[in-house]
């Protein structure tokens, strides 16, 4: 009689305790009110080596060893072992296997394009490339699909199509669906910071609708390494890292899914120890990039990311909730 009291104690107890996640309090199969996704091509899981750098104690921890959950992601398609991170993103966003960089891979919705249906709004936000394709230009794709047709797009670039501009200090509550360029970027440079941008545009833009999808794709940490600028990579993970931060930070209290992922991930030899670590352009930038990369998630949802599987499903999963036929899924 006293083995079954304590086994019924155990039972009780056990299935009232917290349910956690990395050793976090965590809530399984909620449901977030807004989804940040961060795309960072070129990120690998050692360049966080870039990060501990500056910590005090390398014991500190950083805002990505916060995070609820790790991925890994295989870069391969059905048409490329080692895809460029255009096509890698192209493939997270669409759920699609085959990805070649034309019009005809947007034979079905983007991912955003089933939250819109269930009354969310979004918004897409790019640092261009100076050499490499720009996201925003897939509008011109939009005939079969509106990719960006109910999205506001913000560009932080040169306004080569004079179009419509925003300032984060001034107009910066767009409404209307479209493309807006950064007013502080000419043909060289852009004198206005990420961090006050994003916080500026996202505060604003979560003010007037209560459920969103914002997608931050940031290409100057990939150009930074392919140059072998190690400073300056380092210092654009750190502003990514502030930002996901300040996210963190508002996760709990306002029902957000912070997703980052990466793509074209690209490997750095890093010294053994020692004064060479501050010697940033001695490091080796492998020549070819890595078979899989990293993703990390944190708040509702995250847990749908542990684990590893094909960039193709990164879609899937962020769509994806314990209750059958809330989105239709297409994949």
């Amino acid at each position: 009689m006293r083995n079954a009291i304590f086994f019924v104690m155990i039972f009780i107890f056990g299935c009232s305790g917290n349910h956690t996640i990395g050793l976090k309090p965590h809530s399984f199969g909620s449901k977030a009110k807004h989804i940040i996704w961060l795309q960072v091509p070129g990120l690998a899981l050692e360049h966080l080596t870039f990060l501990k750098m500056d910590k005090p104690l390398a014991s500190d921890p950083i805002a990505f060893e916060n995070m609820a959950c790790l991925g890994n992601v295989w870069s391969h398609s059905l048409l490329e072992l080692r895809p460029k991170y255009f096509d890698g993103f192209q493939s997270q966003i669409l759920g699609s296997k085959s990805v070649e960089g034309e019009c005809d891979d947007f034979d079905r919705p983007a991912v955003w394009n089933y939250f819109e249906k269930v009354g969310y709004n979004t918004s897409f936000y790019e640092v261009v490339s100076k050499k490499g394709k720009r996201f925003y230009e897939q509008r011109e794709c939009d005939a079969k699909v509106k990719t960006l047709e109910n999205t506001v797009v913000w560009v932080q670039g040169p306004n080569k199509e004079n179009g419509q501009t925003f300032h984060f200090q001034e107009n910066k509550d767009q409404k209307e669906p479209g493309v807006y360029f950064d007013r502080s970027c000419n043909k060289k440079e852009c004198f206005s910071d990420l961090n006050a941008n994003v916080r500026a545009l996202w505060n604003a833009w979560v003010e007037n609708n209560p459920k969103t999808f914002f997608t931050l794709r940031d290409t100057d940490f990939y150009d930074h390494l392919v140059k072998k600028d190690y400073v300056q990579a380092k210092s654009r993970l750190a502003e990514l890292e502030k930002l996901i931060t300040y996210f963190m930070e508002r996760s709990q209290r306002e029902s957000i899914l912070i997703l980052v992922t990466s793509s074209e991930a690209r490997d750095v030899e890093f010294p053994r120890s020692g004064k060479s670590w501050n010697r940033f352009k001695k490091n080796i930038l492998y020549k070819r990039s890595k078979l899989s990369a990293p993703l990390w998630a944190n708040g509702p949802g995250a847990e749908n990311f542990c684990g590893t599987f094909e960039e193709s499903d990164v879609s899937k999963r962020i769509l994806w909730t314990p209750e059958k036929n809330l989105l239709k899924l297409t994949f």
